[in-house]
Order: C-alpha cells, then sequence, then structure tokens
C-alpha cells in the first residue's frame, strides 16, 4: 500500500493529475480509486489503514472504524470484536478471567459478579460459583472457600450461615449437614453437642426430645438415662415425686398393688408385724384387732375367746365356761362340782356345801335332796344319809343322828322310826314268812 502511495506521490510530482479518492477508497498503481476491505478504512480516500485493536470495520468502505462495544474485543484489521467467553469479562481490549470468589456466566461481560453468600469460587476463570457443601457455610460474599459447622450446629447445602441443632438432637462433630436425634432416655437443649442422659428420678420414654419427665408419685428411677420410670413394688410406696427409690410400708400396713403412693392401714380382724408387705394377716383364733394399721393382733383377755380367725373383738364366755389365760380360741365348760353364773369367768366356782353338781357346764349347783348331804365344796353328787341318821331339810351339810327310842334302818331317810313300830314291823313281817 505504501508501494502505491509512494508511486502515486511520484506520478503526481512528475506533473501526472491524478484524481482524489473518495473516503473509504485508495487509488491503486493504475490511480483507479479501489474500495478498502473489511478491517480498514480510509478517511481521506487517500490511503486504506487497519483498524486499531479495540474497533472493527464490518463492511468494505469504511470511512472510520467502529469501537467494539461493551463486553467485546478485537484485534488490529479486525471486521468484527468478539465478545468475552462467559467466566471472562472485558478491559482495555482483553479477556480476562473472573479472580477466586466471582464469576460471569453471559458472554461479553464488561466485569465478573461476587459470589453470593452460601456459594464460593476457589479458581479464577468461573461462569458460576458452588453451592457450599452441606455442613459448611459462608456468610460472605466473594468466598473462595466455605468454613466448616461446629460442633452442635449443621447446615444445609448453600448455607450463609449454620443452624444450631434443634432441641432434642445434638452433634459431636464439625461440618455435618444433620444433627442426630437423642435416643429415649436422654434430651438436648438448642446447640447440644451431645444429648444428656436424664437424671435419676427422671425418665424419657420418647426419642428426640427436649427434656425428661419426672418420676410421678409411686414409680422411681434409680439409673442415670432411663427411658421409663418403674413402679414401686408391692409392699413398697413412694408419696413423692421425682424419686430414685420406693419406701417400705412400715408395720401396720401394706400395698397389695405395684405402683403406689401410700400404703393402707391393715384393716381391723388383720394385722402385719413386718416392714414392706404386699397384705396382712389374718388374727388367728383367740386373737383381734379392734382398730386399723396394728402391727400385731391382741390375745383375747382371760375370761373371753375368740373361734374365728380375722375378728375384731372377744366374746365373753358363756355362764357354765370359763378361760383363765388369755388368747384362748374356746372356752372351757365349767367341770362337775363347780359352776359359772356369769359370763366372762376366768374361773369355776365350787359348789358350796350342801350342794352338788354332777354334770359339765352349768350355771349353778342343786341343794341336796332331803335325806341327803354334803360337808365338802366342789362335789358333783350329795351323800345319802347312813342307817340311824336322817335329814328332813334340802341344802344340808349334815344328817341328824335318830335320837333315843328311834331308829332308821334304812339310808337316805328324812325321819327317824319309833322303836316300837319297828318291833311290831318286825313281828308281822317274821308271821309273816314263817305262814308261808
Amino acid at each position: 500500500m505504501r508501494f502505491i502511495a509512494s508511486t502515486i506521490l511520484m506520478m503526481i510530482f512528475s506533473g501526472f493529475v491524478i484524481a482524489q479518492c473518495p473516503p473509504g477508497e485508495e487509488p491503486d498503481m493504475n490511480g483507479q480509486c479501489i474500495v478498502c476491505p473489511p478491517g480498514e478504512f480510509s478517511a481521506t480516500g487517500q490511503q486504506c489503514v487497519s483498524c486499531a485493536g479495540g474497533t472493527f470495520a464490518p463492511t468494505s468502505g469504511m470511512r472510520q472504524c467502529a469501537n467494539c462495544s461493551a463486553g467485546t474485543i478485537s484485534s488490529p484489521g479486525s471486521a468484527s470484536c468478539i465478545a468475552c467467553p462467559p467466566g471472562r469479562f472485558a478491559t482495555d481490549n482483553s479477556c480476562l478471567e473472573c479472580p477466586q470468589g466471582s464469576f460471569s456466566d453471559q458472554p461479553g461481560a464488561t466485569s465478573c459478579q461476587s459470589c453470593s453468600a452460601g456459594s464460593f469460587a476457589n479458581m479464577t476463570g468461573q461462569s458460576s460459583c458452588q453451592l457450599c457443601p452441606g455442613g459448611t457455610f459462608q456468610q460472605s460474599t466473594g468466598g473462595i472457600a466455605c468454613i466448616a459447622c461446629q460442633p452442635g450446629t449443621f447446615s444445609s447445602p448453600g448455607a450463609a450461615q449454620c443452624t444450631n441443632c434443634p432441641a432434642g438432637s445434638a452433634q459431636a462433630s464439625a461440618g455435618q449437614d444433620r444433627c442426630d436425634e437423642c435416643s429415649a432416655g436422654r434430651f438436648s437443649s438448642a446447640g447440644q453437642v451431645e444429648c444428656t442422659a436424664c437424671s435419676p428420678g427422671s425418665a424419657q420414654s420418647e426419642p428426640g426430645q427436649s427434656q425428661c419427665d419426672i418420676c410421678q408419685a409411686g414409680t422411681f428411677s434409680s439409673i442415670s438415662g432411663a427411658a421409663v420410670c418403674l413402679p414401686c413394688a408391692p409392699g413398697q410406696f413412694q408419696a413423692k415425686t421425682g424419686q430414685t427409690t420406693c419406701l417400705d410400708c412400715a408395720a401396720g400396713q401394706f400395698a397389695q398393688n405395684e405402683g403406689q403412693s401410700i400404703c393402707s392401714e391393715c384393716p381391723p380382724g388383720t394385722a402385719n408385724p413386718l416392714q414392706g408387705q404386699a397384705g396382712c394377716g389374718l388374727c388367728q383364733p383367740g386373737t383381734f384387732s379392734s382398730t386399723f394399721g396394728q402391727a400385731s393382733c391382741s390375745n383375747c383377755s382371760p375370761g373371753q375367746s375368740q373361734a374365728q380367725s380375722g375378728q375384731t373383738s372377744c366374746a365373753n364366755c358363756q355362764p357354765g365356761t370359763f378361760s383363765s389365760q388369755s388368747g384362748q380360741a374356746n372356752c372351757q365348760e365349767c367341770a362337775p362340782g363347780t359352776f359359772a353364773g356369769m359370763s366372762g369367768q376366768t374361773n369355776c366356782l365350787n359348789c358350796p356345801p350342801g350342794t352338788a353338781q354332777d354334770a359339765s357346764g352349768q350355771t349353778n349347783c342343786s341343794l341336796c335332796a332331803a335325806g341327803q348331804f354334803q360337808p365338802l365344796p366342789g362335789q358333783a353328787q350329795c351323800i345319802d344319809c347312813g342307817p340311824d341318821t336322817i335329814q328332813p331339810g334340802t341344802g344340808s351339810i349334815a344328817c341328824i343322828a335318830c335320837p333315843a327310842g328311834t331308829i332308821q334302818p334304812g339310808t337316805g331317810e328324812t325321819e327317824c322310826l319309833d322303836t316300837d313300830v319297828c318291833l311290831f314291823i318286825t313281828r308281822i313281817g317274821f308271821e309273816g314268812e314263817s305262814n308261808r
């Protein structure tokens, strides 16, 4: 081109007259005007010149080159501009890679965008940012890396910050995308590294809980980490909540079923001498209990008895019977020669002299009949008056001797006979025998 221009100038200087070419064209060696090709321009019509870098001439015959639009570049003599690809941006007619922590997702970018919170770009020339993986976070824009979540926290992908583990869960490791649910017998508040075992006196039967339940009255928990509170065993009780043990029922009390908050008192007719019992024993024959809560049954007093078990009182011995010792199941009948005229007697009385009783269990003694006597107490029978003695009255302690001139050959008689009468009777009797 310079050669042609020099030729033209020499031709001009040698006296030749050559016409001026219009802008966008230049003269050739023959003095003819030719159009500037794409990528070149001619402002004066004298010479076609290549477009500088950052400009372009899209068609032939351009008077001047156009500047590349924002986000595009060109090399010298270009007929078009090229957009910077994604991951790069245009500046000073160069496409530069987006620095770490930024990106460009469209061609022709003039600048890069910072990665948003929750994402990162750890390499240059990126067309997009990566989401922080689960278990990490990035709270700032333009991040080049994500930070691991601390123990007690977690995050989902793309998190700008970590979240505390919810109550009822925990996480002991860093960089986790979830928290572990507390198992039964354990609990946690929010943001905990580990779950806490339920303390003795409490329990938790469900997983994932934020607190443990206090053991109710009638139950207990003696260990840490209990899933359930245990019921008090029969014979034991617990009146308070949150307890680690149950207590034995006192003597005179019982708990028949498990899980009792109070003990029941032994009812009348029963007793319990031991602690920690599930029931009370019936009072045995000869004993009783008249009130609630007795540790032992009382013996029936002398003069009383009780033949049945489980009774609340003893009965007085009936007339004709007695009980000389305590704790008797039955009263004894009075022996022959004795009696008991009233109830509740501790012994029987001897029949007084002049009386007798041949049967047992009697309430009184019988007077000796006429013709009999009894000088001693406590006798079962009266004695017939002997020969030559009589007793006309009843209840006598002795017989009367027949007076002089009288006799009584029989026994148990009430009167004496004159001697003459006896001889007459004897004679008659003798003669009667002889006549036979």
